[in-house]
């Protein structure tokens, strides 16, 4: 009896392997910086204008990007690997729940849920612990901020620093 060939390992397209969507993204980030310098002066070889680093910027990970989508093209692909997605998630919503809230419930709430959210990324955490560590975190940044540097942080609804 003869054993049936093993199957080769499938290989991703070109585009969802790790170099063809590190090439698409820097493509992309190329295509947004050019966009956002393209109002600015670009100047000349003595005096530079205000554009000329971020179009020089654009160009190297246009460059980089098409590299990199050339050898996603040419050679062997890797597939890429998720992996676990609840902590990265929960560490964006938690900076963007940060950015949401801090100026309607001021730094001290704003600094709790981020802390609870961040916390979510990962499991076996309690609930004591959280409390502890949103109370010191908000203790020191009111002392280094608002006493010791004196700047005007709202650390809760109403305050104006």
């Amino acid at each position: 009896m003869s054993q049936p060939e093993p199957t080769p390992p499938r290989r991703p397209g070109f585009l969802l392997s790790r170099e063809g969507v590190s090439g698409l993204f820097l493509l992309l980030c190329a295509g947004l910086v050019g966009l956002e310098a393209s109002g600015l002066a670009m100047g000349r070889g003595r005096m530079v204008g205000p554009g000329y680093f971020p179009m020089i910027l654009a160009g190297l990970l246009a460059m980089f990007g098409a590299t990199l989508l050339v050898q996603a093209w040419r050679g062997d692909r890797v597939a890429i690997a998720l992996g676990p997605l609840r902590p990265p998630a929960m560490m964006v919503l938690s900076i963007a729940a940060f950015g949401l809230l801090f100026p309607l419930i001021g730094a001290a709430g704003a600094i709790t849920v981020l802390i609870v959210l961040a916390a979510l990324a990962e499991s076996g955490r309690r609930p004591l612990e959280l409390a502890v560590l949103s109370v010191v975190l908000v203790a020191l940044i009111w002392l280094v901020f608002r006493l010791g540097l004196n700047l005007q942080l709202p650390m809760w609804p109403g305050d104006r620093g």
